[in-house]
């Protein structure tokens, strides 16, 4: 893992420190010390919120402050003193707050998208504990998650009422994904294939519960052992769909590990981690310098860097499936 703000505040080991708040009587605010009482950092309190860290010889490492201007509670931090912008290193949004549970979204300087945050921090009041992890949304195989960006095509091919084919490729026309099966069919499964046909997930509709709901499994199992993520829909209102993700581990399901925006009028969808507004896919509707248009059975998704490809396709599969039920019904009721 690359140094965020030197090298020589990275070890190859874990380290233990202790934060403790020292009283306000001293220059200091705050000290940072080792499991042998040794002080590493200190952090002085200043003017307007703005907290400077030093080393133990009180030398400059870097400055927070709060900014005030931004939509969400934010925190920007500098290079040594400073607070200008070319010295920016990362900046903190706070992108949950519930009772005990605060979520915060790290972004470094170069991330001006902020399409997928670079960390994320969790704390837990109730567990007395703070979780700081590289953000890296995989789902299925760590090998289907990229560091860059990447577009692909998802395309339909539709023989007769029971039969039909996806086949997935990037932009380069390379086979990305296969899918064979059908919701239609007697298993009424479908299977996520790698270009050498070798399975993936297999997805499925769930017909016992309350709320309509798909999911899906690790490679051609329907075990629950197996299984990876649900899909539960939240909301279809006209041509506007809903979808609430959640992983395996979730058991509680008090907050979704993802979520989903579906406009068919539009032809579009996006993907967001969480229930924030942090988006890690969207499916394109016009033809433009980075997109194609969508044909009837065509779908143009843009996955964005470090998040599970064969996650989005699952969701992409999900969504086509729902629409054409909803489609089936509506002709069943014109009849």
């Amino acid at each position: 893992m690359s140094p965020v703000i030197s090298s020589r505040f990275c070890f190859p080991h874990p380290i233990d420190l202790t934060i403790a708040e020292r009283e306000f009587g001293n220059t200091f605010r705050f000290g940072v010390n080792d499991v042998y009482g040794d002080p590493i950092f200190k952090v002085r309190e200043q003017f307007r919120g703005r907290r400077e860290i030093t080393d133990a010889a009180s030398r400059p490492i870097v400055t927070l402050r709060p900014n005030i201007l931004s939509a969400y509670s934010r925190w920007e931090v500098f290079r040594g003193q400073s607070t200008e912008q070319k010295n920016l290193i990362f900046s903190v949004k706070i992108s949950l707050m519930i009772e005990f549970r605060t979520k915060l979204d790290v972004f470094l300087a170069n991330n001006v998208m902020e399409n997928v945050c670079d960390y994320k921090m969790y704390k837990d009041v109730t567990a007395e504990g703070v979780w700081i992890r590289k953000q890296k949304f995989m789902v299925t195989v760590s090998h289907f998650c990229s560091p860059n960006s990447i577009d692909l095509t998802i395309a339909k091919k539709v023989f007769n009422m029971t039969d039909e084919k996806f086949v997935v490729n990037d932009v380069n026309g390379n086979l990305m994904f296969q899918v064979i099966g059908s919701f239609l069919s007697f298993r009424a499964t479908r299977v996520i294939l790698d270009a050498a046909g070798r399975p993936i997930v297999t997805l499925r509709p769930k017909i016992l519960t309350a709320h309509s709901r798909w999911e899906v499994f690790r490679g051609e199992s329907t075990e629950d052992k197996n299984l990876i993520f649900s899909v539960k829909t939240s909301s279809t209102i006209g041509f506007d769909t809903k979808l609430y993700v959640f992983l395996a581990k979730n058991v509680t399901e008090e907050l979704c590990d993802c979520k989903v925006k579906a406009s068919w009028l539009e032809s579009t969808c996006e993907v967001y981690a969480g229930d924030s507004s942090t988006v890690i896919a969207q499916m394109h509707k016009e033809l433009t310098a980075g997109s194609v248009s969508i044909g009837k059975h065509k779908f143009m998704v843009t996955v964005y860097p470090n998040v599970d490809h064969a996650f989005i396709v699952a969701l992409i599969l999900i969504l086509d499936e729902i629409k054409s039920r909803k489609r089936r019904r509506s002709s069943n009721q014109s009849h």
